[in-house]
């Protein structure tokens, strides 16, 4: 199970952190950081990275980042509270102070009393039945005094708000962990006590207790990085999708809760691939175990277990968890070491998976069709990242194929860009991105007839649009007028296709396919990015200034119309793409458009010799 193209470890933390460090000063370091961990682990896009860490400053009640995701039928929430540590800070950070913050003015939030913007959504989710997940991220992992702090305020979290307040902690080695599939040499070895029968082709199917399975559990956060147990699940086909009211995982917790006997009668059962799985008596002992089918019905159980008895040890003299050494679940576990053991445990997870209803973002990295478009677009020089981290976690070699890292696609990024841009949808890619994802309910009629040209264009055209200041680079601009660029990216996309359809329809050239477009599009963008002079008068140049100029129309006529009391909640909204808003916002671009035809309508792009 070990891949020798992941990076090692040390090597990437350096190049991570050098990019960090690079930074002008403190604040984007630390904010650099945040938005790291949330795109790298929690796998947040870019936009909604940046919308998050909107309510860190002065004050902030240890809240750096806030991001809710609400199920889509409005019964249930998810806060995740990010509070980032980077540097020095994190090395003398005193976890319990720190935490403590946050719970006293959660506290206060729910006797009513106002505190802070992002304290106070935190609040409401919790009183609307959702769940709050507060996160410490540090870049070293917690020391002992620190996760001596963790376990306390884990404890008081439990105490003033049960099981909807959820405390943890993370760090770099946790994100490595997450993005380089832990495939590292240094083994895990865990003992699960169960009762198994040992049948042909090195596998062994049972029962354990819910207590062994969870005491398993923490025996592998121990050997992992700050005590995380996520990587366990890092050969699933997905991660845990958190538990909300009226969901799947909600059910499994209060089985847990309310009938821990039945549990067994409720559930289907885990299946666990790992290397090594030797049989004693009562017991089995695994080498790199992982959880392939099962994520769901663990990470509640450890969840729950470790809010409903923490402190409490599995050898606990008091038994307190009788309940559960009495609770059991169907296991089985399968040996997948050899030659052809990573296809064999891929084909294990795709299989004992497929019968779920249950989807997430990480399915992209199985889609059939995402694997194809890869390929197609390895053979132009391009990277297709289908798993977040995937490039940084390639050897080097293998990165300097891609130009230094300028021809890397974000497989997910690239297909809100395409949604936004090619398909009309900017303020679904900017406000539900998760509709995006396999199983979201843009995805497949969105990806029906996918091609590697959707992919790559729109990403290129989005890539234009962050040297104009679409990005969150210009977080910090001073420029009223400039501000508005961090969050109306999709909408420049969603302007440029729009003018450049009306452009070549004026050229007498064909529109009504998309590969007409990209034929005519592709090599316009090819010849504008060789260029060194005259780039502003090159037709690819007018047009991106034309969608620019557009959007900051659009933006000024949305402020003085009063368009908008909250512009971040109104680009989220179907009137963003109102088509008398859109004609008044592109007027002076249509005065311009016949000239651009005239010159692309008689213009042969540059194609080497």
């Amino acid at each position: 199970m070990n891949n020798t193209n992941v990076e090692p470890y040390e090597k990437w933390r350096t190049t991570l952190l050098g990019s960090i460090d690079a930074l002008p000063n403190t604040v984007d370091m630390g904010n650099a950081f945040v938005r790291t961990v949330l795109q790298g682990y929690y796998n947040l896009s870019e936009e909604d990275a940046i919308n998050a860490t909107a309510f860190a400053g002065a004050g902030d009640r240890g809240v750096d980042a806030l991001h809710i995701v609400v199920e889509e039928d409005g019964e249930g929430a998810e806060a995740l509270v990010l509070q980032g540590k980077y540097g020095t800070a994190g090395a003398g950070l005193h976890v319990y102070d720190e935490a403590t913050k946050f719970l006293s003015a959660l506290k206060m939030a729910r006797e009513g009393q106002s505190v802070t913007e992002a304290v106070d959504k935190a609040e409401a989710v919790i009183r609307n039945g959702g769940i709050v997940r507060y996160v410490v991220a540090t870049v070293d992992p917690l020391d002992a005094r620190q996760r001596e702090d963790l376990a306390n305020v884990q404890a008081l979290a439990h105490r003033d708000f049960g099981d909807r307040l959820v405390t943890e902690a993370l760090n770099v080695e946790t994100l490595y962990d997450t993005l380089a599939m832990d495939q590292r040499v240094s083994a895990r070895i865990v003992n699960l006590p169960c009762k198994v029968v040992e049948v042909p082709g090195g596998a062994h199917v049972g029962a354990a207790s819910v207590a062994d399975v969870y005491t398993m559990l923490r025996s592998y956060a121990a050997q992992a990085a700050g005590g995380d147990v996520n990587a366990i699940y890092d050969r699933n086909i997905r991660k845990y999708l958190k538990r909300r009211p009226g969901t799947v995982n909600d059910g499994i917790h209060h089985t847990l809760k309310d009938e821990p006997r039945r549990f067994v009668a409720y559930n289907n059962g885990i299946t666990i691939v790992c290397d090594e799985a030797k049989l004693y008596t009562g017991y089995l002992k695994l080498t790199n175990p992982s959880i392939v089918n099962g994520c769901q019905t663990t990470r509640t159980l450890f969840d729950y277990m470790s809010t409903a008895f923490a402190g409490v040890l599995p050898d606990d003299p008091q038994n307190r968890m009788a309940a559960y050494a009495e609770a059991y679940l169907a296991i089985k576990v399968l040996v997948v070491g050899g030659t052809d053991g990573d296809a064999y445990a891929n084909n294990i997870t795709r299989f004992s998976n497929k019968q779920n209803g249950v989807r997430g973002k990480d399915f992209i990295a199985l889609e059939d069709m995402y694997r194809a478009l890869k390929r197609e677009l390895e053979r132009e020089g391009y990277f297709l990242e289908t798993q977040a981290g995937e490039y940084d976690a390639l050897t080097p070699a293998r990165k300097q194929r891609y130009q230094r890292g300028t021809h890397v696609v974000n497989s997910f990024e690239a297909t809100l860009a395409y949604a936004a841009g090619m398909r009309g949808k900017p303020h679904l890619a900017f406000g539900r991105s998760i509709a995006f994802t396999p199983g979201g309910q843009e995805f497949d009629e969105l990806v029906r007839d996918l091609r590697s040209d959707d992919l790559l264009v729109p990403w290129l055209i989005a890539n234009h649009a962050k040297v104009l200041g679409y990005t969150s680079t210009n977080l910090r601009d001073p420029q009223p007028s400039n501000r508005h660029r961090v969050q109306t990216r999709y909408l420049f996309l969603y302007l440029f296709f729009r003018i450049l359809r009306e452009t070549l329809r004026q050229a007498g050239l064909p529109v009504e396919e998309r590969s007409h477009v990209y034929e005519i599009l592709k090599p316009l963008e090819a010849e504008y990015r060789i260029l060194t002079v005259s780039r502003e008068q090159h037709p690819f140049g007018r047009l991106l200034r034309l969608a620019d100029l557009s959007v900051v129309t659009y933006m000024r006529l949305a402020e003085r119309e009063r368009w908008f009391l909250d512009r971040n909640s109104y680009l989220k909204r179907d009137e963003l793409i109102n088509e008398t808003r859109i004609t008044q916002a592109t007027g002076a671009a249509d005065l311009e458009i016949p000239e651009v035809a005239a010159v692309i309508s008689g213009y042969t792009p540059f194609t080497g010799a």
